[in-house]
């Protein structure tokens, strides 16, 4: 299926959501879409002390262990090894990350593309990321898109889900969309190629 990009995408976004179609829902990525950043990284950098944890995070990204285990190693297995040792170092990250979640949210969401869904009901927005679900509703409190569905990963989900892809995710939680009338909106067609194919209204948008 073909789908639009760049600044025809944004034009065409633009247009699709002005129709106001009730039964249009809307699919869309979070990191580098909704959060011009990744909410991973976010995540981890919210360790304290960050005068102790944060050059172990650079050291970490230096070593790449990751590239290790295979030809896709850093999109599989980056984010989750990271994850997995920096729990281990301090338990306590998720509560870290509470503290200042709603502030790096407003810091660097995108202004422009939530201006546009201030048209959509936010009960058809469906968030689909491979982000962790806890960080990314953490986010999203106090905002716009409180109430959206989120489907995204746990920690122990990290890798599973993006071997399997999007695709698999929203039929796993039973909310695929509709092929002719619902929308999805994100900046990777490498890593959600199977989501801007499976809808006639896809779009694909570099942000930064």
């Amino acid at each position: 299926m073909q789908y639009l990009t760049g600044d025809r995408a944004i034009d065409a976004l633009e247009k699709c959501i002005k129709e106001s179609d009730p039964n249009r829902r809307y699919f869309i990525d979070f990191d580098f879409t909704l959060l011009l950043a990744s909410s991973t990284d976010e995540y981890l950098q919210s360790a304290r002390p960050s005068f102790l944890f944060r050059p172990f995070l650079k050291l970490l990204g230096l070593v790449r262990p990751w590239v290790f285990r295979g030809r896709n190693g850093v999109f599989l297995y980056r984010d989750a090894t990271r994850l997995n040792v920096m729990q281990k170092l301090r338990p306590a990250l998720s509560s870290d990350f509470e503290g200042i979640a709603r502030e790096r949210f407003a810091l660097k969401k995108n202004d422009k593309l939530l201006q546009m869904l201030e048209a959509v009901d936010p009960s058809k927005i469906t968030i689909v990321s491979f982000g962790l679900k806890d960080a990314i509703r953490a986010m999203l409190k106090g905002s716009q898109l409180e109430s959206c569905d989120i489907v995204a990963s746990s920690q122990k989900d990290l890798v599973t889900d993006r071997r399997n892809g999007k695709i698999q995710m929203l039929e796993a939680a039973q909310c695929l969309p509709d092929r002719t009338g619902d929308v999805i909106i994100t900046d990777s067609d490498h890593d959600d190629r199977d989501l801007l194919e499976y809808v006639e209204h896809g779009f694909h948008i570099e942000w930064l």
